[in-house]
């Protein structure tokens, strides 16, 4: 799924931007559809840039990259698979993920791995979207943090199932919440979101502990 071309085009505009000296302050957004000074911004240009975050692109040149648009467990499963470099591992198998998706790798590996797990009728549902609670026992398999099950946190909106996993990324620095005392739990994750927590986590970890 990795697309040369996405990034031939972003490394000409970003060789362009630099050779011209472009004050950070000026910079324009390669994105038709979100502002550089958007708070997503550097984290979806990040992931972009490293073919985690897929890009469209429309006849008359545009970029879009739908920072607004949801994600779903199929995106998600490849968004980490992709960010940290794993090697294929297709020992789990979905009956409704065929060799033929284009996820299939990804969520066979990833669901190898333990990072996430079908339901008790033995389904994935790739195409279920996430939210940020659910998303939260993602990101902290995927970075291997450390769940506490009788963590607190100061996000009043999250219930005991999810706090362990919220916690786990809020004392990792991957998460401030929505405000200091809510975290929208049940919201719908955007793939601006996702790209924020995927980058801060990704930053936090050692080179030297990625294979890409």
């Amino acid at each position: 799924m990795k697309k040369t071309l996405t990034s031939i085009v972003l490394g000409v505009l970003l060789t362009s931007s630099l050779a011209t000296g472009v004050e950070a302050s000026s910079r324009q957004s390669i994105y038709s559809d979100l502002s550089i000074k958007n708070t997503f911004y550097e984290s979806v240009y990040s992931m972009n840039m490293k073919e985690v975050l897929e890009a469209d692109y429309t006849n008359d040149g545009k970029i879009l990259i739908k920072s607004n648009g949801v994600v779903t467990r199929g995106d998600a499963a490849f968004m980490l698979y992709m960010l940290l470099g794993m090697e294929p591992d297709t020992t789990v198998r979905f009956p409704d993920v065929s060799q033929t998706s284009p996820y299939y790798e990804a969520i066979s590996t990833v669901a190898s791995r333990g990072i996430v797990s079908g339901y008790e009728d033995k389904s994935f549902r790739p195409d279920e979207i996430l939210t940020r609670s659910q998303m939260s026992r993602i990101i902290a398999g995927a970075f291997n943090y450390t769940v506490n099950a009788s963590a607190s946190v100061p996000f009043t909106d999250v219930n005991a199932r999810w706090a362990p996993y919220v916690d786990a990324m809020y004392r990792h620095g991957v998460t401030a919440g929505i405000t200091p005392t809510s975290f929208a739990p049940d919201k719908q994750l955007t793939r601006g979101e996702m790209a924020a927590f995927m980058n801060r986590a990704y930053k936090k970890v050692p080179g030297s502990a990625y294979s890409e």
